[in-house]
């Protein structure tokens, strides 16, 4: 088929530079892991949460070395703006140690990306009588590998 109309061709080409920089951002896709609290006692649960645009279903069986996984929750968000599409994916993880100590969640992989590894300090739980469980503090959280670290995590 031979194209003849300069409007046609016009919008093909548009129509090609957008596959283009959509491809584009598909390349660049990462995904960010953060933990709602760096310090947790034995009995107590935390929030891990892997945030970001990489496409995949996440392996979470790393996790379950030292932590019992207690449920997920997933949500998606699409923007559009100035003919930019923007898809984020966040999964929450609710996570309860299995023992005290210095322990690691692994980096996770999402489709081709995976996070940082990221350390909780896990305490005896007979360590802090009184203790209130389900309480949130100070977040952190890393990248995907050599992306560098983020700020506070969001609740």
């Amino acid at each position: 088929m031979v194209i003849r109309s300069t409007s046609c061709r016009r919008a093909l080409a548009a129509l090609a530079a957008v596959a283009i920089v959509a491809s584009a951002g598909v390349a660049s896709a990462a995904v960010h892991a953060s933990l709602d609290r760096d310090v947790v006692h034995e009995d107590d649960t935390l929030r891990l949460t892997l945030s970001g645009d990489a496409q995949g279903e996440p392996d979470l069986t790393p996790l379950a070395r030292d932590f019992e996984i207690l449920g997920t929750q997933q949500s998606h968000s699409v923007s559009i703006v100035n003919g930019r599409v923007d898809a984020k994916r966040e999964l929450e993880v609710l996570l309860r140690p299995k023992r005290s100590g210095e322990l690691e969640i692994p980096a996770l992989r999402v489709g081709d990306e995976s996070t940082t590894p990221l350390t909780v300090s896990v305490l005896d739980a007979a360590a802090a009588p009184g203790a209130s469980r389900g309480t949130t503090g100070a977040g952190r959280g890393a990248t995907s590998a050599g992306r560098g670290a983020a700020g506070t995590a969001s609740n």
